[in-house]
C-alpha cells in the first residue's frame, strides 16, 4: 500500500470529485479512479459510493478516512521537520494543516475575525478558511472542521459544546425612543412596528421574564410582535435599528459596541427574554471522531480558550 495512493484517497474524500483532484496531481481522472480501485481491492472493501454527480464515502471509508488523515498529515510533518533539520521540540510548535470553520455572518465579524491575528500568530503554519453563512449547513457535504454558532447540533455524530451563554435584549436607537410611544414594559410593544427575523418561526412571540420577580424568574410576559421589515442578516437589521426603524432582539455580544457607545439602547434592561427555540447560546460543533486531526484539536483548544474568556 503506496503513501501515494493514501495521498490521494484523502484527497478525494475531501474534494468529493475525481476531476479535481486529477486537476491537483497533474493526472488523468481515469488514473485517479483506477488507484482508488486498487486501494478497495488492497483492503478487500469499498471505500466509496459513485454517482454520476458526486462521490462520498462510505461507512468503511469514513472509518478509513478518520485513521489515515492524521497518519498522513504525521508523515508529512516528520517529512518537512527531517528536510528542514529542525529538531522535535523546535517544530512541535507548529501544526501544519487548513482549517475550514463554518459561522454566521454576525458571529464571524464580531467574535472571529478578531481572533485571527491571534490564531496566525499561535498556529503560523496553519492556513483557515472562515465561511459565512446563515442557516443550517451540511457539515460533512462541505467538509467543515469545526462550527460556531447560536445554535446547538444535537445530531449523533457531533459534539457540540456551550462556550458562553448569550442573552437576549430589545434594542432601539435614541432618536427612535424620543418620538415614539412610550415603551416602559413589553407590553407596549404592541404600539410599534419590530424589526424581525423574515422566519416566522424564530419570532412568532418573545418571551420575557422579569428580573425583578424571585430567582425562578416565574413572572413571564408573552409578546407577539408586529413589523413591517424584516431583515435576515443580523448585522443589516442592527444598522437598520440604529437608524431608526424600531425595536429589535438581538444577543448580547452583537451590540455591545453599541450599547456602551450610546448608538442603541437596551429597553428592557430588567428582563430576560426568549425568541421562538433560539437560545443565543455561543457552541463550538464538530465531528464526533475517535482520531480527531491534530490541526482541529488545537483549532477547538484555541476558541475555547479564548470565547470562554470572553465571556467571563
Amino acid at each position: 500500500m503506496q503513501i501515494q495512493s493514501l495521498k490521494i484517497f484523502v484527497a478525494v474524500a475531501q474534494c468529493g470529485n475525481f476531476a479535481e483532484v486529477a486537476r491537483l496531481y497533474n493526472k488523468d481522472a481515469s488514473s485517479i479512479s483506477r488507484a482508488i480501485g486498487s486501494l478497495e481491492s488492497q483492503l478487500n472493501t469499498k471505500l466509496f459510493s459513485r454517482t454520476t454527480r458526486k462521490v462520498e464515502l462510505t461507512a468503511a471509508g469514513e472509518m478509513f478516512f478518520d485513521r489515515v488523515e492524521p497518519l498522513l498529515l504525521g508523515f508529512d510533518e516528520a517529512a518537512n521537520l527531517v528536510n528542514s533539520g529542525k529538531s522535535m521540540e523546535e517544530d512541535r510548535s507548529a501544526p501544519k494543516g487548513h482549517i475550514r470553520l463554518f459561522t454566521s455572518a454576525a458571529m464571524g465579524q464580531k467574535i472571529i475575525v478578531p481572533l485571527l491575528a491571534k490564531f496566525k500568530k499561535s498556529f503560523p503554519s496553519l492556513s483557515i478558511e472562515l465561511v459565512l453563512g446563515e442557516g443550517n449547513v451540511d457539515f460533512m457535504e462541505e467538509k467543515f472542521d469545526l462550527a460556531i454558532s447560536s445554535n446547538q447540533n444535537s445530531a449523533s455524530e457531533f459534539i457540540s459544546q456551550k462556550l458562553a451563554v448569550s442573552n437576549s435584549i430589545i434594542c432601539a436607537s435614541p432618536n427612535y425612543l424620543k418620538d415614539c410611544p412610550p415603551l416602559r414594559s413589553p407590553q407596549n410593544l404592541d404600539q410599534h412596528k419590530c424589526l424581525q427575523q423574515p422566519s416566522t418561526w424564530l419570532q412568532t412571540e418573545w418571551k420575557f421574564f422579569s428580573r425583578l420577580g424571585d430567582a425562578s424568574e416565574q413572572a413571564q410576559q408573552l409578546v407577539a410582535p408586529t413589523g413591517e421589515v424584516f431583515i435576515a442578516n443580523d448585522l443589516a437589521r442592527l444598522e437598520a435599528c440604529a437608524a431608526g426603524l424600531g425595536p429589535a432582539l438581538f444577543e448580547d455580544w452583537l451590540v455591545k459596541e453599541q450599547i456602551e457607545s450610546g448608538e442603541l439602547v437596551n429597553v428592557f434592561p430588567f428582563h430576560r427574554v426568549t425568541s421562538g427555540e433560539v437560545e443565543g447560546d455561543i457552541w463550538l460543533i464538530f465531528s464526533r471522531k475517535k482520531f480527531l486531526p491534530e490541526k482541529t484539536r488545537l483549532a477547538i483548544e484555541f476558541f475555547k480558550h479564548h470565547l470562554e474568556d470572553e465571556k467571563k
